[in-house]
């Protein structure tokens, strides 16, 4: 990770719950080092399953875990 951090191929870093759904990481302690991850623009990845997610949970998405009652 450190090594994909320094060559530039380090594109996104994200951690998962269940209380907080998909949350972007801004930066990673490694040693000494502070590798700082760009801004939410660049949180493709996490803003897509979050959106994901919601529309899953709230609608319109049909998924095969969710069952309507009406």
């Amino acid at each position: 990770m450190v090594s994909a951090a320094h060559e530039g191929r380090f594109m996104e870093f994200f951690g998962a719950a269940t209380s907080c759904n998909v949350q972007p990481v801004s930066h990673i302690v490694h040693e000494n080092e502070v590798i700082e991850l760009n801004g939410q623009e660049n949180h493709k990845v996490t803003n897509y399953l979050n959106q994901k997610i919601a529309s899953i949970m709230s609608g319109p998405a049909d998924h095969k875990w969710i069952t309507s009652f009406e």
